[in-house]
């Protein structure tokens, strides 16, 4: 594909993409952000949309928490110091970080399997910002056993940062800056992001309402602001810069010799692709688009099929940003996609593979149509007259939407790309609704309607139901109720709240794992009883105490 090929195609997958960006600020929480596509030589067309605050148009030149793309950085600095004979792959992790005295068990892990997160362990608690202390307070965290698979933590990549430090002595941060930002002209870019820094970023955003689920019209409001430097996210850059990192990348795969200096190389880019976990990071698709056909993580990046194509992508979660990159190896361009939505949001993931998708298309001349409405529309499955004890739950077509009728109130139904139903109605918004062919019945939380009008009798109240919050800003909240006599939590809308509903089972006596599989390491801890109820609980290290909302 010649450079003029690609511009042309870029500046009219621009001009497509407006429509987009639109239907992005009103279905999704994300005020603005920045598109840009970049080839070889780097940028071809940029675009930015949206507001960086209220009445503010939002600029190219903005900088971004880019949140855990920075993984890739962290593991090409690995990479290096293992060149050099400072580290090896197969190194326990415990025995280069003596000082935590991590058990047994987080200790036998290697580094190869924190680099393509397949040592076990929790995705990690948020529980302090300094990468240190957050590996001191997570010495009592679970891990999970056979198989191998594969399994996010922010936690080992903090292990990386620290194991990188006592191998050279020096900060994973300074080396982020001389052996990549430095050689490959990333100008703007921060591997440490001070308050000095704050004058030059967009202004992050997250939802005015972490105890529920986001539906379109929620407010949204400044996120707060904190300084940066942890190795599972550290990097604040420009879309400019990340045009230049692609364009690296693009050069190494095409084994072209890297500048001087510089830690991305043709055998390092190799080694990262080559050490592949047996799953990746989960793939969102965009209504009228194929999507991806494989999904495997490497060490700091995931590498995908899509539509006969290898692409290299990762995705970035930060309090206020959300930001997504892909580097089409085999058609030779990179998309980038910085968002100053909260870090949960999927817009900068579906915006970043539907310019993609333009991309190809107006390429190959067989340009998609892409929607990003998310209302449901059309027949459903579950509609009709349900009935439970808060009432007669009534879900039909409508004619802007699915519309569910409860108490004499209507609301509409939305599907985000996560796959569970929300609703607008007033009074179903605190959880997702989920319609269990099974059963034909809706459940909102602790609240069942089945068709049949058959109930259920939970018994007698558990110690643990109830609201709790903590100060983390990466999940807030979260509540543990009952339905069919089994204990479920769901969160609400942060960084690293999970969307699903997932059930607790109990191991020892206080001690609950989080979600249904038994492989799943991430576990809750019941604090002493208060009046019969737990008072707190700690998840993965974080504690979380009681709230008098229900």
């Amino acid at each position: 594909m010649t450079a003029r090929l690609l511009s042309d195609a870029a500046a009219a997958t621009r001009d497509w993409l407006a429509p987009l960006l639109d239907e992005a600020r009103r279905f999704y929480p994300v005020p603005g952000g920045v598109v840009s596509v970049a080839g070889p030589d780097g940028t071809v067309a940029t675009v930015a949309f949206g507001e960086d605050v209220a009445g503010v148009p939002m600029a190219t030149d903005r900088a971004f928490a880019i949140g855990s793309i920075s993984k890739f950085f962290t593991a090409l600095v690995v990479d290096a110091v293992v060149q050099e004979g400072k580290l090896r792959f197969d190194d326990p992790i415990g025995s280069l970080l003596a000082w935590a005295d991590l058990p047994r068990e987080l200790g036998h892990i290697p580094l190869a399997a924190l680099l393509n997160h397949t040592g076990g362990l929790p995705l990690g608690g948020d529980v302090l910002p300094d990468d240190a202390g957050e590996i001191a307070v997570a010495r009592g965290v679970g891990r999970a056993g056979t198989p191998r698979r594969f399994h996010y933590s922010n936690l080992g990549y903090l292990m990386l940062g620290e194991a990188v430090l006592v191998a050279t002595g020096n900060p994973l941060a300074d080396h982020v800056a001389a052996r990549l930002l430095g050689p490959l002209g990333l100008q703007a870019a921060r591997s440490q992001t001070s308050h000095a820094d704050r004058g030059t970023m967009a202004s992050g955003h997250w939802s005015a309402r972490p105890d529920r689920p986001w539906v379109p019209g929620d407010a949204l409001e400044i996120a707060p602001w904190f300084e940066l430097d942890s190795a599972s996210g550290n990097l604040t850059a420009t879309v400019a810069d990340m045009d230049r990192f692609g364009a690296a990348v693009l050069s190494a795969h095409a084994g072209e010799p890297p500048p001087t200096g510089s830690a991305l190389t043709p055998a390092s880019l190799a080694r990262a692709v080559s050490d592949l976990a047996p799953g990746g990071e989960p793939v969102y698709a965009v209504p009228g688009i194929a999507s991806a056909s494989s999904s495997r993580y490497g060490r700091g990046i995931n590498m995908e099929a899509v539509d006969g194509s290898t692409c290299l992508t990762h995705g970035g979660g930060m309090v206020g940003y959300s930001t997504f990159w892909l580097v089409d190896v085999g058609r030779g361009f990179a998309v980038t996609v910085l968002t100053n939505a909260n870090g949960n949001s999927l817009a900068a993931h579906l915006l970043a593979r539907a310019t993609h998708a333009g991309v190809v298309g107006h390429l190959c001349a067989t340009v998609p149509t892409i929607t990003l409405d998310t209302r449901v529309r059309g027949r459903l499955a579950g509609e009709g007259r349900f009935m439970g004890r808060s009432g007669v739950l009534e879900v039909r077509s409508g004619p802007d939407g699915t519309q569910v009728d409860l108490a004499g109130s209507l609301g509409l139904l939305f599907r985000p790309p996560e796959g569970r139903l929300v609703s607008d109605h007033p009074a179903l918004r605190t959880f997702p609704l989920d319609y269990d062919p099974d059963d034909d019945a809706w459940t909102c939380g602790p609240r069942t309607w089945r068709r049949d009008g058959r109930a259920v009798d939970d018994g007698p109240p558990h110690p643990l139901e109830g609201h709790y919050r903590s100060y983390s800003p990466w999940y807030r909240e979260l509540r543990i109720y009952r339905r069919s006599g089994r204990l479920y939590l769901a969160a609400g809308d942060d960084v690293e709240a999970p969307t699903d509903e997932l059930a607790l089972v109990e191991l020892d006596e206080g001690c609950w794992r989080i979600g249904d599989d038994p492989w799943l390491p991430e576990r809750l801890v019941a604090g002493p009883l208060r009046h019969g109820s737990v008072a707190v609980i700690t998840r993965d290290a974080c504690p979380y105490s009681r709230v008098f909302s229900p």
